[in-house]
């Protein structure tokens, strides 16, 4: 179990993924990833499955389906030798730190590692286009050796009602990538509770008092009983125990009538159609 807080060290000084992938029967975990490399079929195939859903697919089914057609070696799997549906079962259950960060990784590898990211003032409503050095993104790093070891122990005070039960502490593992590849829409990161229901199904998975036999600790009327301060509390936790990138920027807003100090997330660049589009490449790339 991890008591301290996760080492946070920027992107290129992380030696493969910042968890990685349990191998089956040991929970040892792998950090080793690659890719093949992306060339036409690739393009086609990703372009084709992106058109035949309608509106196009969310954010983490899409990220899905690259990386189960552009991951050559995932921890202890060596994906080309799998069968689609065989890779997509596998990085559904890995980490979501992992899933992002091998997205980002791919986005380097295939397009290089400067992209603009494109943010709003949310006093005097300016754009700014921040160009930003992928590799300097900061990560943060549990450091354990197998799925045993991952889970994390929140003691939360005032205590925390789950249900029937009164709960000094709680415990989660990091989040896997099941629930984003599941979201409805690009809710990745937010507070919807459509998206917050299934980052607590997955990630709660103890909590002082709770008895789930076996089951889901996050059952509907345990989750329609938490109190809103339980709610957000939760909600950080996952955000703390989950692990990979920190893809929120400090910035100054550069409008001289403004120059307020705010940090943001930029919303729409992580997407497939802009963040492996010429739109994301700085100018003489």
């Amino acid at each position: 179990m991890i008591e301290k807080e996760y080492d946070k060290k920027p992107l290129r000084d992380v030696e493969g993924l910042p968890i990685g992938v349990a191998k089956e029967g040991t929970g040892e975990l792998v950090k080793t990833v690659s890719f093949i490399p992306w060339g036409w079929k690739e393009e086609k195939e990703i372009a084709k499955v992106n058109e035949e859903a309608k509106g196009g697919l969310p954010l983490g089914e899409m990220i899905t389906q690259i990386l189960v057609r552009l991951l050559n070696v995932w921890g202890p799997y060596k994906f080309q030798d799998l069968d689609l549906a065989e890779r997509e079962l596998h990085l559904r259950n890995s980490f979501f730190a992992d899933v992002f960060i091998a997205y980002i990784l791919l986005r380097i590898e295939a397009m290089g590692e400067l992209v603009i990211l494109v943010f709003y003032c949310p006093y005097c409503g300016k754009q700014i286009n921040y160009e930003v050095d992928l590799r300097d993104i900061d990560v943060f790093v549990p450091e354990i050796g197998s799925v045993e070891d991952a889970v994390r122990r929140f003691h939360v005070a005032p205590p925390m009602r789950i249900g029937e039960a009164i709960c000094t502490y709680v415990d989660l593992r990091p989040m896997r990538w099941e629930p984003v590849h599941c979201m409805p829409g690009d809710l990745l990161g937010t507070s919807d509770p459509r998206f917050l229901e299934l980052a607590f199904a997955d990630s709660v998975i103890g909590a002082e008092g709770v008895e789930t036999h076996g089951a889901t600790l996050m059952i509907e009327e345990r989750l329609e009983s938490l109190r809103k301060i339980d709610i957000t509390r939760l909600a950080g936790y996952v955000d703390d125990t989950a692990g990979g990138p920190d893809i929120g920027t400090n910035l100054t807003c550069p409008e001289p009538k403004c120059k307020k100090e705010f940090r943001a997330v930029s919303e729409g660049a992580w997407g497939y159609n802009y963040f492996f589009d010429s739109a994301s490449l700085p100018k003489g790339r």
